[in-house]
Parts: C-alpha cells; sequence; structure tokens
C-alpha cells in the first residue's frame, strides 16, 4: 500500500520519566534518552528509588551517582533540561506516583532480564500505569530509524503511531517513516488449499481488502506527523506476524498498544503487549488508551 505524506508538527515540551537503578541497563538508558532528547522538546526527569531501611551511606552513593547520570545528559541536552529526584519506597509505586505528579507522557526504563522474564518492577510499572513506557533491550548507535508499530483497528492506534512517530529522530521528515503493521485473520482461510471450489479463497481475499481498507481509513484520519507512514497488511497470528515484520525490516523500535484496564496481569497488559515485552529482540514501547484508577499500597 502507498505511504501517507505528514506535515511536521510542533508541540509543547514532553515530559519524560527516567528511573534508574544503576543496573546494566541503566547505561542504555541513558544513551536512549540522550537521542530522544535532542530529537524533540523533551525535559528529562531521572528518578532514583531507595529502600526505605538503607543506610545513610548508601542514600549518599544513590545520589551522588544519579547526579553523574544528570551531569552527563546535561552536557548533551543542557542543564535546565535534566532534572533527578531520589525517593524511597515501593520502586513501582513511586515510579508511577512520580510520574503523575510530573504529568509525564512517557516513561523510559531498561531491561536487565533475559527474553522471556521480565522484573517485578518493570512488569508492576507497564501492567498498572496508565503512561506509555518505552523499554530499552539494545544500545543505542543511533536515533530511532525503523519503528514498527502493531495495531489494531480502533482509536487506541492514533495516540500509539503519534507517540512512535514524535520518538523517531536522524533525518528530515520527508525520509522518517513509521510503518504500521495491522495483523488480522482471515475466516477459514485453510478451506482454500482443500475445498474443490474456491470459496476459501474468496473468504481470504474478502479478509485481506477489509483489511487494508479499515487500516488505510485510519491512517488517513490522522492529524499532521513528522514523518511518512507506510501501511502494512498480514494475515495470521499476531505473535508470529510481529516478529517476523521487526526482522524483516531490522526494526529498531516496536510498538504495540494494549487495552488493558483491570484483573489479572495478563489481562491488564494485554497478552500481545506482555509477549512483545517479554520476548522481542527490539526496543519496546507500550501505550495503554485509557487511564483507569491505581491506588497505591
Amino acid at each position: 500500500m502507498k505511504g501517507v505524506r505528514r506535515a511536521p508538527m510542533r508541540r509543547a515540551a514532553r515530559r519524560i520519566l527516567v528511573p534508574l537503578d544503576f543496573a546494566p541497563a541503566a547505561q542504555r538508558v541513558l544513551e536512549r534518552v540522550a537521542y530522544i532528547g535532542a530529537s524533540g522538546n523533551c525535559e528529562i526527569h531521572l528518578l532514583h528509588v531507595l529502600s526505605p531501611q538503607v543506610a545513610a551511606e548508601t542514600s549518599k552513593r544513590a545520589d551522588l551517582a544519579l547526579g553523574r547520570a544528570r551531569t552527563l545528559l546535561a552536557e548533551k541536552l543542557g542543564a535546565r533540561r535534566v532534572l533527578s529526584q531520589v525517593r524511597s519506597g515501593a520502586p513501582y509505586v513511586q515510579i508511577i506516583q512520580r510520574a503523575r505528579e510530573l504529568g509525564a507522557e512517557l516513561i523510559v526504563m531498561g531491561r536487565n532480564r533475559p527474553p522471556g522474564v521480565l522484573g517485578t518492577t518493570l512488569t508492576r510499572v507497564v501492567h498498572l500505569s496508565e503512561i506509555p513506557t518505552l523499554v530499552v533491550r539494545r544500545r543505542a548507535r543511533a536515533p530511532y530509524r525503523h519503528p514498527l508499530v502493531a495495531v489494531e483497528i480502533d482509536p487506541s492506534a492514533r495516540s500509539l503511531i503519534e507517540l512512535t512517530s514524535e520518538l523517531l529522530g536522524g533525518a528530515d521528515p520527508e525520509h522518517r517513516i513509521v510503518r504500521v503493521l495491522h495483523a488480522y485473520r482471515a475466516a477459514f482461510a485453510g478451506w482454500h488449499r482443500t475445498a474443490a471450489d474456491e470459496s476459501g479463497a474468496f473468504y481470504v481475499r474478502q479478509a485481506r481488502q477489509a483489511a487494508e481498507r479499515s487500516l488505510a481509513q485510519l491512517l488517513a484520519a490522522l492529524g499532521p506527523l513528522p514523518c511518512r507512514l507506510e501501511a502494512i497488511v498480514r494475515n495470521g497470528d499476531p505473535r508470529g506476524v510481529i516478529a517476523r515484520e521487526a526482522n524483516r525490516m531490522r526494526a529498531d523500535l516496536v510498538a504495540v498498544g494494549t487495552h488493558g484496564r483491570g484483573g489479572v496481569a495478563h489481562v491488564l497488559l494485554g497478552s500481545i503487549a506482555e509477549w512483545a515485552v517479554a520476548n522481542v529482540s527490539r526496543d519496546v514501547l507500550i501505550a495503554r488508551p485509557v487511564r483507569f484508577t491505581f491506588v497505591p499500597p
């Protein structure tokens, strides 16, 4: 399908919360945040959360480490754009509370666990926070230039595409491309291999045409974006489709929406989004389209 061209868009400063635990992934997070901050109008807020029981000396070392991280980013982005704070308490509670206090529009966190395993704090933040969360897995050697956005045909897709487009950098808007993927399931998809008539193939064609029309209408309804959009429609299980397309296009970012509104963990996050955070070998952006109430313990 043909790409959709969009004009550049200007907006107010975006507040980004960056929780740091100074594990190995923290360096990757800072590298990525530096690129994001350099590519747009952002205000970066660093946060380190201590246990209430830590000794005063440990608190002092954490404060110094956070100060070094702030200095590193300030050298690249400007001192006025980088702030920091040390808190104590349950990490996921403090992260979500601080994000809401700031009116943060994005949380950026790192992954320290192997594929298929998520840390407790990361899991709880993406499960319980309504604020989009960028999970950094790879070293940042350049701004994002090859994002893949996996969408359902519903209102949540709009905010996901818009946010992804604003994380790009490097090239001028004409050469920034966001590939928008919709995976659909064709009814009776296997019939065309066995049936004597063409009824199975007919349903497959109908399903694909309907998916293409719906995705084209969704993209056409978007407002101005600082990039071009390219529509991709594929038949199959979303997990397999996302993995294949991400590998084919060598995506450096995979964005997935979630419809979580409450209930057990996999419902809160959404099975596809949860699978992506745990298994996709790229950075992953998770965005929830609705706000729900989280009451800290």
